[in-house]
């Protein structure tokens, strides 16, 4: 008899990595309120965090549904559950090391951050008459998530990478028990938020 093939190919995320994504979290979500699933999360996480990373390797892990919530000063936000963002910043790790993004992307930790951007912009300055900003709250909002999952699948051979990142990209948002499914752009507050949006930028080129 022939086995069934599994459509997706198993990853080989490791405790440590998971161990560091987790305390990334933790710090990340110091300052969230008493009622946020982050403390139930810290409370729990070290009693499964090897079961979850079992079904993260074997391809079985689901997104949940973002939740809409309105901070203190009115502002609308959409937030992934705490258990999410640690699979995101997992995938994040990898993916960061996969495609080797350029220094000159001084927000990636370890290429200089705001500081650096600053310095090349003063030396520059003396070559160039103008300097330009861009709008990245607009260019995430207007990514074309068919064209980013053609960059997806050309440029990442691992299927269960794949299959997440298309959970992460094409994402549903409940408010009040109602529930909208997100048809562009990406959210730029998640982890992997750079990775993903360096192969949009690929897909305008």
């Amino acid at each position: 008899m022939r086995k069934a093939i599994n459509p997706r190919s198993h990853l080989n995320f490791t405790p440590a990595e998971l161990n560091s994504a987790y305390h990334w979290l933790c710090q990340q979500r110091k300052h969230h309120p008493a009622s946020a699933d982050i403390g139930s999360f810290r409370c729990n996480g070290g009693k499964y965090q090897l079961p979850l990373l079992e079904v993260i390797n074997q391809g079985h892990y689901r997104f949940s549904p973002l939740k809409r919530l309105r901070k203190a000063n009115g502002q609308s936000i959409h937030l992934w559950c705490s258990e999410d963002a640690l699979v995101m910043k997992l995938l994040a790790g990898r993916l960061a090391r996969q495609f080797k993004l350029p220094k000159s992307c001084t927000h990636i930790k370890g290429h200089g951050g705001l500081k650096k951007a600053v310095c090349r912009v003063q030396q520059q300055l003396k070559h160039y008459q103008f300097v330009c900003k861009t709008d990245v709250k607009q260019f995430y909002e207007a990514i074309d998530h068919a064209l980013l999952s053609e960059q997806i699948d050309q440029h990442i051979s691992c299927r269960t990478t794949r299959y997440y990142l298309q959970q992460v990209i094409r994402r549903t948002v409940e408010y009040g028990g109602n529930y909208r499914d997100i048809t562009q752009g990406i959210a730029r507050g998640c982890p992997l938020a750079q990775p993903v949006s360096r192969e949009a930028v690929k897909s305008k080129r």
